[in-house]
């Protein structure tokens, strides 16, 4: 059993931290965000899957793979970090975009 755990303690620090740094950071309530912290990507499950999908029906998204949507990701983004949905509105478009990417890439890719 140790040694199990072990293996996983091993593997999370192989992990690369999921911290998405803004070329042009943006005022949210008051508030500067400068980076976006992706790193609960890693725990993220199928019910949060599920969660952002019916959220995703109810707005008017149809379609399929809506998570490599910039609005399913905005959606994750703003669901690990325990903010509104609106909290990524005031990104840059260049932003944006690599953030969509990022996004997708942990999804798809083997990070």
């Amino acid at each position: 059993m140790a040694e199990i755990e072990n293996k996983a303690a091993q593997e999370e620090e192989k992990m690369p931290n999921l911290l998405f740094n803004l070329e042009k950071p943006f005022m949210f309530e008051g508030e500067e965000v400068k980076s976006i912290d992706l790193n609960g990507l890693y725990n993220f499950s199928i019910q949060d899957m599920y969660t952002l999908n019916q959220e995703m029906y109810r707005l008017g998204f149809r379609g399929s793979n809506l998570e490599s949507t910039l609005e399913y990701c905005c959606m994750a983004a703003a669901l690990m970090n325990k903010k509104p949905y609106e909290w990524l509105y005031g990104m840059g478009v260049r932003d944006a975009i690599r953030f969509k990417n990022t996004v997708n890439t942990f999804f798809y890719a083997k990070v």
